[in-house]
């Protein structure tokens, strides 16, 4: 939608699968097209490249000139570590890429109705750090000009503290292993249900907040009306928003609905 609405109308929609397919998917891209790629926590599949895809995806979008943006939505919220989950801009700026990557807070900060975030350009030279600025400037100027400072005080204050910032690195373990733990149990008790499908023995191995279920719109309309459980029409669920000891009842209720 935020591409469709500054005009861009040939929009092609990446597969969620990660490695070969994603790679072949950017190698067939017409030259020098923009490229958004997740940074970590891929929303929804949960599946992300491997640090050997991301090698080979840095060197295709450097031969087919792609421009990459960076899509940190999740950063920490995948290892627990922010600084392993920046990997791939580490990676794509080691390699000598051109990229911009739209980092934000809302996540791991818990700043929602902040909206706090940042935009970093990696630019070539210093004369295109200064046109992009300079662009960047004129595009601000009549959207908000000044921005509200209040959220972006506290993440400044954490990450510039070190007190702070351990603390947060240990509250976000604390998040990453309670969604793998939910994850875990998604898989098991699918197992011990009986509940087959190829979206619930693959639980484990995906990482991040949501979950890819595979479950069509009817059957999702069904889990609301039927059984009490919310999630989007397309199949995608927040494990944020799961207790552990409701993942019984939500098992069951997506066999009834699938059965």
């Amino acid at each position: 939608a935020p591409f469709k609405a500054v005009g861009f109308t040939d929009l092609r929609p990446l597969k969620s699968e990660a490695g070969t397919a994603m790679d072949a998917a950017v190698a067939e891209a017409p030259q020098g097209s923009i490229v958004v790629l997740q940074l970590c926590g891929h929303d929804p599949s949960g599946l992300d490249p491997s640090a050997e895809e991301w090698l080979a995806l840095a060197q295709t979008c450097k031969d087919r000139r792609h421009i990459v943006l960076f899509d940190a939505m999740a950063q920490g919220l995948v290892s627990g570590d922010p600084d392993a989950d920046a990997h791939a801009v580490r990676l794509f700026e080691t390699e000598k890429l051109h990229f911009a990557v739209a980092q934000s807070f809302d996540l791991s900060f818990g700043l929602y109705n902040e909206r706090v975030g940042c935009l970093t350009f990696v630019a070539g030279t210093k004369d295109e750090a200064t046109a992009i600025n300079g662009q960047l400037k004129a595009l601000v100027r009549p959207m908000y000009s000044n921005p509200p400072v209040y959220g972006a005080r506290i993440v400044e204050k954490i990450l510039t503290t070190e007190t702070l910032q351990a603390q947060l690195k240990e509250e976000l373990l604390q998040m990453v292993e309670r969604l793998n733990q939910v994850r875990q149990l998604l898989k098991d008790e699918a197992v011990r249900q009986g509940l087959a499908g190829d979206a619930w023995a693959a639980q484990a191995d995906r990482k991040g907040m949501y979950a890819l279920t595979g479950l069509t719109e009817a059957q999702c309309e069904a889990l609301e009306t039927q059984h009490h459980v919310y999630l989007l029409r397309d199949g995608r669920m927040n494990l944020g928003g799961l207790a552990a000891n409701k993942v019984p009842l939500v098992v069951a209720a997506i066999k009834a609905v699938v059965q």
